[in-house]
């Protein structure tokens, strides 16, 4: 199959390419809105991923352009979606949406699913909750409000993932405070200097671990921060994946 890949960060395409070129597939990049129509113009393709957080021009006025001069199957990568937008994208030739914050191996794999998959119904790959550790310079500090105790408790993050986080007590005998099961209404992330609230139940709590926090559901700039926080530092992991493999993500260019 040919592929054609729009507005995706070089550390991800050359983490998906070396891959998908060793299954047989014919593989091609754009950066930008130029290079992208110099393409389509020339070459037809079966599928076009694009990174629609990553791109700077109308992607609407872009699948129109194209989706009535070729049979192509739009891909869709993305932090956030809303669900009428997809419904009129989908009349365009939109084929599937992606997730992001996948794990690059699991973002692979739901690549390959769907390009041997033979349905006709549209596809959404929801995102696998991938983790990524926190480094002391994240700057984390969290702060946890519990009815009984007149000031916050306070932490930093170790672990944290799209639904839920593992945090370290500044004070350990602090952990003696909060049960597990208990359901904490507030609590406070602050990473690289920008603050969110969440709230969630806590799943466990140990010396070793520290408390491991299942968030409810997030208000859309909990979610778009913390999504942009954890694909950041899946950005530095593909980075170090890649640094031997510059020169494979220039293939087709």
């Amino acid at each position: 199959m040919r592929l054609f890949f729009v507005g995706f960060y070089k550390s991800v395409l050359g983490f998906l390419m070396p891959k998908l070129i060793s299954d047989g597939e014919e593989v091609f990049y754009a950066s930008s809105e130029a290079q992208a129509f110099k393409i389509l113009d020339k070459y037809d393709f079966d599928y076009v991923f694009v990174d629609i957080d990553n791109v700077n021009f109308d992607i609407v006025n872009f699948m129109n352009k194209h989706s009535t001069k070729y049979n192509v199957k739009w891909i869709f990568y993305s932090y956030l979606y809303e669900e009428n937008f997809i419904k009129y994208l989908k009349n365009l030739g939109l084929r599937a949406f992606l997730s992001k914050n996948i794990h690059p191996e699991c973002l692979y794999i739901k690549i390959r699913c769907m390009l041997h998959n033979n349905d006709e119904d549209f596809l959404v790959f929801r995102r696998k909750y991938y983790r990524v550790d926190v480094e002391p310079n994240d700057r984390t500090v969290v702060r946890i409000w519990l009815p009984t105790v007149k000031h916050p408790i306070i932490g930093k993050l170790n672990q944290i993932s799209m639904i839920g986080a593992q945090i370290r007590l500044i004070y350990a005998a602090e952990l003696e405070l909060i049960r597990k099961n208990q359901y904490l209404s507030r609590a406070l992330f602050k990473m690289n200097g920008r603050s969110v609230e969440v709230s969630g139940k806590v799943i466990h709590r140990s010396v070793e671990k520290g408390v491991v926090l299942m968030f409810n559901e997030l208000n859309s700039f909990a979610h778009e921060y913390i999504s942009r926080f954890i694909y950041g530092k899946m950005e530095k992991y593909l980075e170090v994946l890649t640094e031997e493999k510059e020169e494979l993500v220039k293939v087709h260019v």
